[in-house]
């Protein structure tokens, strides 16, 4: 399998992605919670997901009425700061010309610290220290990071060049499931088994975890590493753990007791929406 990356080629829609810079805004935390508390029919690990991507889909609502796009944003309130400073220069005694500065200041100073949080986290530079006012290099990491993630063409089996996204999604999944299928493997190439554990030392690897040590599990994880399908960051998890940890408990469980997961298409289906 050939990779051949050319950033200018388009790659379908964007996946959501959690921003940090959210959790600021006084209407973040009752969004999520009105979207988490939202009634669910089905086993528990299917209420799990379906709550996760009720919650995603509430997220983007809100991001759009919330923040909208931030540079624009941006760019709108430093023009309109720098009227508001240039105002009492022509007429100094009109007071209300001084207070709309007052007004602009903090609110375009806010708008730059969203914009550098946004920007860090995207980045993925988290060798730098929180607040650390770089927003020019922020912005150069994600150029180069999104350079070096994009797959826009792939050499297929037969030699040709594809740049289907749908061809390349699927390709990229059989290389792999033929790649790691362990029937594809003989005998020979397999490792020599492991001493065998007694009945005593199995039970504890097979009892169903413990709240406790799934939480310590999450707090011990970095916020912001790369998240799972559904977009969501362990920081999401460790904020609203006392939201989520009955419904998260609930669909641990159900799978100890089952011993499978959902089915794969529903998964999809799910991060989808």
């Amino acid at each position: 399998m050939k990779v051949i990356s050319t950033p200018s080629i388009p790659t379908g829609p964007r996946p959501f992605k959690y921003f940090e810079s959210w959790e600021a805004y006084p209407s973040f935390a009752p969004t999520v919670h009105e979207a988490w508390n939202s009634p669910i029919d089905g086993n528990p690990m299917f209420r799990f997901v379906k709550k996760l991507a009720k919650t995603k889909l509430a997220l983007k609502s809100w991001n759009k009425e919330a923040f909208g796009p931030i540079q624009l944003n941006l760019s709108n309130c430093k023009r309109d700061l720098a009227t508001a400073q240039y105002a009492p220069q022509m007429n100094p005694r009109y007071a209300l010309l001084m207070e709309a500065e007052n007004i602009a200041r903090p609110t375009y100073l806010a708008l730059l610290s969203q914009e550098e949080r946004f920007a860090t986290q995207k980045s993925r530079q988290l060798w730098l220290a929180a607040r650390d006012s770089n927003t020019k290099f922020f912005y150069n990491s994600i150029k180069s990071r999104s350079a070096r993630n994009s797959i826009s063409r792939l050499r297929m089996d037969d030699g040709s060049l594809s740049s289907n996204l749908k061809d390349i999604k699927a390709h990229i999944i059989q290389f792999y499931s033929d790649l790691l299928n362990w029937k594809s493997y003989s005998a020979q190439q397999l490792p020599p088994p492991l001493n065998s554990v007694t009945a005593e030392e199995n039970i504890s690897p097979c009892a169903a975890a413990t709240e406790d040590e799934i939480h310590a599990s999450i707090r011990q994880m970095k916020a912001l590493s790369s998240p799972g399908p559904d977009g969501f960051p362990v920081r999401f998890y460790q904020l609203f753990w006392m939201l989520i940890k009955d419904d998260l408990m609930l669909a641990i469980n159900y799978f100890f007791m089952k011993g499978s997961l959902l089915p794969q298409a529903l998964m999809d289906v799910e991060w989808d929406s």
